[in-house]
């Protein structure tokens, strides 16, 4: 009887035994603070649910994440999962990520609740890499008390570019010297050279079908759009009716301006933070229509991980409604699957409901935001000197991004080799 209950007892402690060494660990590479509680949450009900896997979450300062992902690839170790954006395209050429169409189709996952145009970010070369996580718009922030003050009518979805034009005249206030006092627009609280709050939507508004060609390798600049879009980001400034390049910061949150194109990004903060005055949300005003740009992250798989199945489990549970759910309850971000955009809403205070969902609106009229080789460097060229010099008066917006779009190239060349 003793012998039987040592040996059931030995046995016992060996399965315990065999169960904690199956147990898999995940490593889960991600920046942004301010979802880190909110990816918490998800990891515990995925543990919950998978309790033969472990995820071990590691959040890293955006400054030094991508050096830390490019360092840990090139040594052969690691993150398992980890968050993707636009650089998708350099990551997938290299082989360091996994395409997860087969594992899609295989599972017969259903994409059906996220939007086309957020799909087509995790894409590259027509495989898939990420289903989009969450996604951003632009929307026109307004200082309500300003408009009251000067018998201005709130924007609202009829609103055009010559309705903006009007109003950032009449809301522009100046001191006895003639100095701006009060400006009647910003982007992102500063100057019209931003190509994510201004020039790529106004673009799209203004009819242009894409801003960055994947496929070509190219940022068609020289498109008439944009053109147009450049040459009204130079009249507001010339007139004064927005600040130039480098003068002023987070004006619209400080009152100094009465509009501010703006990021759902900033959604959040905004209400948290501003108390000194009343203010909204309205869409992108219209030119020849609505127009809008969007971006999405996602969980890539590293192509060297040891546990391809757990990893593709983990993923896969993210991009569930359950998961998503969660995300959109922290307030953070908006939610990319259609199910739960509806949870990013109530967050919020009642009465800013109405203005969350203009965001969630957009998507409808936005376009992808699209990556292409040297896009960074692209990126910080177009803002900090084409489209600073030509708000400032210093380059024609015609022949200045004509210039532009011949350095585009040259630099995707580079890149290129």
């Amino acid at each position: 009887m003793r012998f039987k209950f040592l040996f059931t007892a030995v046995l016992l402690i060996a399965m315990i035994s065999l169960s904690f060494a199956a147990k898999v660990t995940l490593r889960y590479g991600m920046w942004g603070q301010e979802q880190y509680e909110g990816v918490l949450k998800q990891i515990e009900l995925f543990e919950k649910l998978n309790p033969d896997i472990k995820v071990e979450v590691e959040l890293v300062p955006w400054g030094q994440y991508w050096t830390k992902l490019q360092t840990m690839i090139a040594s052969g170790e690691c993150w398992d999962v980890f968050w993707m954006n636009i650089f998708l395209g350099d990551f997938a050429d290299r082989g360091a990520i996994l395409d997860l169409t087969p594992l899609i189709e295989r599972d017969k996952v259903d994409l059906s609740p996220y939007s086309p145009v957020s799909l087509e970010l995790g894409k590259w070369k027509g495989k898939i890499y990420f289903i989009p996580r969450d996604f951003d718009t632009i929307a026109l922030f307004y200082n309500k008390d300003m408009f009251d003050a000067a018998g201005v009518k709130y924007p609202d979805w009829n609103w055009t570019y010559a309705d903006l034009m009007l109003a950032a005249e009449k809301l522009t206030k100046r001191d006895k010297a003639g100095r701006v006092t009060q400006y009647g627009v910003t982007v992102s609280g500063g100057s019209m050279t931003s190509l994510q709050g201004w020039l790529f939507p106004m673009g799209i508004a203004a009819g242009a079908d894409y801003f960055i060609d994947e496929d070509k390798a190219d940022m068609p600049l020289n498109m008439l759009p944009f053109k147009f879009a450049a040459s009204l980001a130079a009249e507001l400034t010339k007139k004064g009716f927005a600040p130039k390049y480098g003068e002023i910061e987070n004006a619209f949150m400080a009152g100094k301006a009465a509009m501010s194109f703006e990021g759902s990004w900033m959604f959040g903060y905004y209400v948290k933070e501003i108390k000194g005055f009343k203010w909204g949300v309205a869409p992108l005003p219209k030119i020849l229509r609505h127009g809008n740009v969007t971006n999405s992250l996602g969980n890539v798989i590293w192509s060297g991980t040891k546990y391809k199945e757990e990893a593709w489990k983990l993923v896969k549970f993210l991009a569930s409604r359950e998961a998503e759910e969660i995300l959109g309850a922290t307030g953070a971000v908006i939610p990319a699957h259609r199910d739960a955009t509806k949870k990013w809403i109530e967050f919020f205070p009642k009465e800013f409901r109405a203005d969350a969902e203009i965001f969630i609106k957009s998507l409808d009229y936005a376009k992808p935001f699209g990556t292409i080789p040297g896009f960074s460097q692209i990126f910080q060229r177009l803002q900090q000197y084409y489209l600073a010099e030509i708000v400032a008066g210093n380059l024609d917006p015609v022949e200045g991004l004509e210039q532009a779009h011949k350095e585009v190239v040259e630099i995707i060349k580079q890149s290129k080799k």
